[in-house]
């Protein structure tokens, strides 16, 4: 099961605010495209199966290859003890977890 963690956001911690953004193509050609230019790009995946909302934030920061199956490198928020030291791959190419449907990235 993963973990559930309650919010704990306080205003007074805000480092960093962003004041526009833009969608990125849901094209995972495009995505790929877009990070290579861009750099981490913001997405959502859906972590939990049989639901439509997508309900975990994490930033895209690679991809490549394992033999012949495509992937996507993912950076969790949740601690380097999860996954691979805090990383994890995502099957790249066929919109797993609906993660191509939220990218997005910061506009100038």
């Amino acid at each position: 099961m993963f973990p559930c963690h309650r919010c704990r956001f306080h205003p007074s911690k805000v480092a960093a605010t962003i004041a526009n953004y833009l969608t990125v193509s849901e094209d995972e050609d495009q995505i790929a495209a877009n990070l290579v230019k861009n750099g981490p790009l913001s997405t959502c995946p859906r972590i939990c199966p049989g639901g439509d909302n997508m309900n975990h934030a994490v930033l895209l920061v690679g991809y490549g290859m394992d033999g012949d199956k495509p992937y996507w490198i993912l950076k969790n928020s949740w601690s380097e003890n999860y996954g691979e030291d805090g990383y994890f791959r995502l099957c790249r190419g066929f919109g797993v977890c609906g993660m191509n449907t939220r990218v997005s990235t910061v506009s100038a």
